[in-house]
Order: structure tokens, then sequence, then C-alpha cells
């Protein structure tokens, strides 16, 4: 119950930007309120933490018993092991998110506002890795989709740009495959 109680503290600093819930059907679910179709009131768009895609819920929909808030639903969870396990999740999601949420911003702003965001993450994944920033450029090549070596996001090439020196695809964390490095 303790660390339910952390959770609940630390979540209280992330209320004006994100709210993070648990429903039966989508598993860890995230609002974040700065998407501007979450400013209406019919409809609210929610990332589900499993698979880092969005859905859309009917402002009648939200709540209990649909939608827990995160410390109720821990604290719902009778079997002490299970409960720390989801713990866990959640927060592994929470951290995942410091990334992901970019990218699911990203699908709700303008195209200008997502390419903007991605090159300042790539700009500081290189600065953070002491490699010197050559530049983007809209892909050139044939339609490609692949995965980020590093945090697992899809990447498509009619959509993302790639990076100059290395030719890969740039990822919404900012990776490309400058700092690539075969295990």
């Amino acid at each position: 119950m303790l660390l339910v109680k952390a959770l609940e503290e630390s979540l209280k600093t992330e209320l004006l930007k994100k709210w993070w819930g648990y429903s039966k059907e989508h598993g860890w679910i995230v609002l974040y309120w700065k998407a501007p179709s979450n400013r209406k009131k019919l409809v609210r768009i929610f990332v589900r933490c499993c698979d880092w895609e969005t859905i859309s819920v009917g402002i009648k929909d939200w709540g209990q018993p649909n939608f827990l808030y995160a410390p109720a639903y821990l604290r719902s969870i009778q079997d002490q092991s299970r409960g720390e396990a989801e713990l866990n999740q959640l927060e592994k999601y929470r951290e995942q998110a410091k990334l992901r949420l970019n990218e699911v911003g990203c699908k709700l702003i303008t195209e200008e506002e997502r390419r903007q965001m991605m090159l300042e993450a790539h700009k500081h994944f290189l600065q953070s890795r002491n490699i010197e920033y050559q530049g983007v450029r809209s892909t050139s090549k044939l339609h490609r989709v692949a995965y980020c070596w590093y945090c697992k996001g899809k990447l498509d090439s009619i959509i993302n740009a790639e990076c100059v020196a290395c030719n890969w695809i740039l990822c919404h964390c900012g990776a490309c495959g400058c700092s690539y490095k075969v295990s």
C-alpha cells in the first residue's frame, strides 16, 4: 500500500498533462491532455500502453467501471504479488511514455510540429552520445517500414525523415543508426 501511496503522489504532479488509468478492455492507458482533440467535450483520445496506439472513447464511457484511475485499480487488486507486478508494469510504461508520448502526440498535432519535435529529439539524441548532427532529409528511397532499435517504435519512410549521416529512418525518440551497435 505504501508503494501505491507513493505512486499517487507522483501522479499528482503529472495530472495536468497525463491521466494514468486501467481498462479491462485495453489494459494500462494514459490520457494525454495536451492533445488538441482532448479539449473537445464529447470524445477523449487515450493511448493504450501495450502497443502505444490511440483509442477514442466517448465521454460517457470514460469512468468507472470501464476506466479506473491507476491508484484505484492497484488498490482493487487482492493478490499482493499480482499488484506488485501491475505496479512494476505501470512504472515501465510511465518511463517509456517519456519517449513514446512524443510519437502519439505527433499523431495529434500538425505535420510541421511533428517534424520539428522529431528534429529536436534527433539533435538531442545525437548530442547525448557526442555525435555531430549532420542534418536530416526526406526519404528518397522506396517505401520502407521498420522498428526503432532504441525504443522499438514503428518507423515508416513515408512519415519519418532520415538521417543524412547514416541514411536510417528517424524515430520520434530521436534515434537513428549513428549509434547503433550490433550485440
